[in-house]
């Protein structure tokens, strides 16, 4: 399996060595203010990594999209235009550990397949919950910002979205050996 690594200057990135750089400028004896520091950048660093994944996922779908369908622009654009946009966050069932119904929007036949991946390799789905908690994260701040408490620290969420963003860099070659695994065996 490979390691994917972040984007060092994804904007996620950025606005946690931002945060970084701001709480060490906040006296330690400042507690309170301290605390609402982290709790607003909480809520923001994960409305930051739903956002960024939304664009990483909806990107390497309709790149798939367009290998498959030989770059025809009559079916990217429809898929763009009518399966894609704002559907997002209809493409996940994000209560749960799983990208189940992700997997099953592209046949039950790759829904197997990566069942299958996912129980050979369960450090993919370490990769795959930390995606989908993130997710969950990320629609409790944007729909219920002033109650939602985030459990885990500044580090901790940064630590999510590493964990997380190897799911989403290793997505493409999912849907390539899916593919490769279809084509008839050349003689």
């Amino acid at each position: 399996m490979t390691t994917a690594q972040s984007h060092p200057d994804s904007v996620v990135d950025r606005l946690y060595k931002d945060f970084q750089a701001t709480i060490e400028q906040i006296n330690v004896s400042e507690v309170s203010l301290r605390t609402s520091v982290e709790d607003v950048f909480q809520k923001s660093l994960a409305v930051a990594i739903g956002s960024y994944f939304e664009r990483r996922i909806t990107g390497v779908v309709l790149e798939f999209v367009e290998k498959s369908s030989g770059n025809n622009v009559l079916v990217s654009e429809f898929v763009r235009n009518k399966a894609m946009y704002r559907q997002y966050h209809t493409y996940f069932q994000w209560d749960r550990a799983n990208a189940n119904k992700f997997f099953s929007l592209f046949g039950k036949d790759f829904s197997d397949h990566m069942t299958e991946y996912i129980r050979n390799n369960p450090e993919y789905g370490g990769f795959m919950r930390s995606f989908m908690q993130i997710g969950d994260l990320r629609n409790k701040v944007a729909h219920d910002y002033e109650y939602v408490t985030i459990n885990q620290t500044t580090q901790e969420l940064y630590d999510l979205y590493l964990n997380a963003s190897k799911f989403v860099e290793e997505l493409p070659l999912r849907f390539e050996e899916f593919e490769r695994s279809r084509m008839p065996e050349q003689v």
